[in-house]
């Protein structure tokens, strides 16, 4: 078990393309290294957000309803 996740945290932290983890409110509990390099935000700033702070104004609408967002 201990192994598996491991092996999950390095590909996680190593892997080329940006992974993100939230609740199903929109807020952000995970982000990788190349998540915070694609949106030019630090790891601390993404983890105090919500999907609706990084969505382009056409896509609000969207995230809302897929992440039932309050705010």
């Amino acid at each position: 078990m201990q192994a598996r996740e491991e092996r999950l945290r390095a590909i996680f932290s190593q892997s080329a393309a940006g992974i993100v983890q939230t609740d199903l409110a929109g807020r952000f509990l995970l982000v990788n290294n190349r998540f915070c390099e694609i949106l030019g935000r630090s790891e601390c700033e993404l983890l105090s957000m919500r999907t609706r702070g990084i969505c382009v104004s056409g896509d609000i609408a969207e995230a809302e309803r897929l992440f039932k967002n309050d705010g």
